[in-house]
């Protein structure tokens, strides 16, 4: 099969509809960062975060934004065939395909790293809060086959299931909120405006690693309803997880622990939920339940990347569609594989600042370059008074 259409049964034109889209972006987000954001946050930013995170909401509007603009002038095309078209020329069509290899292997890098540091902090957080007694080897090997078997579905069968699962996510807000009106106090959020413009420029850049995710678009858009009007469900998106999924988050811990305290739990979000009273004991041990919506949505991110990765070996390399259940099993061995690697949950961490630092690099670069290239090229071809080539 030719690369022109490897994969294209894995991805029908036309079959994500704009709330799906929305679904996608928040469960391909909201993930593990949930847990381990308040207290790195409170690390670096203390009670300013409050006002950093609405900051860090804009910046990621910003990026989604260019990569909006990027899909509008190639509807039905994903980054695979987006960074040929852009890259190539006319003439020599084999050169858009050499030169996109470096953009798209720093997609792979990232999402492949990325899913390495989820699956080990999945499996950490599940042995010391749930299975005590499970290897955390059993639990990341369940996680990534679940992630795998799921992932080997068409797009729009993604998508319905993201869809599906989205209402749960909404959940736990219901517990936070009721943690804040038992025992947070007005005085823990107090002072602000204390932090200098260096501890800013930290803060932000640590927030902004918890939004990893959404650059998973540049796949799927290949297969929207409405890729000219993707804007609005990416900043629909982008308002949710920025104001109920961390700052409220954030808000709520530091209100209930304070700064210092804070800083000193290793899972705050799941201690916070213990601090939760409910009259007549109707519910014991809510962190559980917590845990459980936990793992849906670590499970949802895991799997859209994963599909994202497949789906752009696929295209790039021409495999035909019967390999696509080999490449999607060695691309689970990778995780996997790679998941073993950090010794310890420290090691694991540096892993992780180094991806966030990756994460970073490759979504400020390569969608405005692409953006950037195609908008001069189209320019340039109607100038000429020529058909452009992008």
């Amino acid at each position: 099969m030719s690369s022109r259409t490897s994969g294209q049964s894995w991805m029908p034109k036309g079959s994500i509809s704009p709330y799906q889209v929305y679904a996608l972006i928040v469960n391909s987000v909201i993930g593990v960062g949930v847990l381990l954001f308040p207290r790195s946050m409170a690390k670096e930013m203390g009670t300013d975060g409050i006002l950093v995170i609405p900051l860090v909401g804009i910046i990621a509007g910003i990026m989604l934004f260019v990569i909006s603009k990027l899909g509008g002038l190639f509807p039905g095309r994903s980054l695979v065939g987006i960074s040929r078209e852009i890259l190539g020329i006319k003439r020599y069509p084999w050169l858009g395909k050499i030169l996109s290899v470096v953009l798209l292997a720093i997609f792979l890098v990232n999402w492949l790293g990325g899913m390495v540091v989820v699956t080990r902090t999945f499996g950490q957080v599940l042995v010391t809060a749930v299975f005590q007694r499970t290897p955390i080897v059993v639990v990341m090997l369940m996680l990534v086959a679940a992630a795998a078997y799921v992932s080997h579905s068409r797009v729009d069968v993604l998508a319905r299931f993201n869809e599906f699962l989205l209402p749960l996510i909404y959940a736990p807000g219901i517990l936070l909120i009721a943690a804040l009106i038992q025992v947070g106090e007005v005085e823990h959020l107090l002072p602000l405006f204390q932090a200098d413009w260096k501890q800013v420029v930290k803060g932000a850049s640590t927030a902004l690693f918890s939004y990893t995710g959404f650059e998973v678009t540049l796949v799927f858009m290949g297969a929207y309803q409405e890729p000219k009007k993707a804007l609005r469900p990416y900043l629909t998106a982008i308002f949710v997880i920025t104001v109920f999924g961390y700052w409220l988050t954030y808000l709520i811990c530091l209100s209930v622990f304070g700064k210092e305290e804070l800083t000193l739990l290793a899972w705050p979000v799941l201690e916070l939920v213990k601090a939760v009273h409910i009259p007549g004991m109707i519910f014991e041990r809510l962190e559980s339940a917590v845990v459980s919506i936990w793992v849906i949505a670590v499970f949802t991110t895991i799997t859209n990347t994963m599909f994202a990765i497949v789906q752009t070996l696929q295209e790039f390399l021409g495999l035909a569609d019967r390999r696509r259940k080999w490449l999607t099993l060695a691309v689970g061995g990778t995780i996997y594989g790679l998941a073993l690697w950090p010794t310890n949950i420290y090691e694991m961490g540096k892993w992780g600042e180094l991806m966030g630092y990756w994460w970073f690099f490759s979504i400020l670069l390569v969608p405005p370059l692409l953006y950037v290239i195609a908008r001069i090229r189209r320019r340039r071809g109607e100038k000429r008074g020529e058909s452009p080539s992008v």
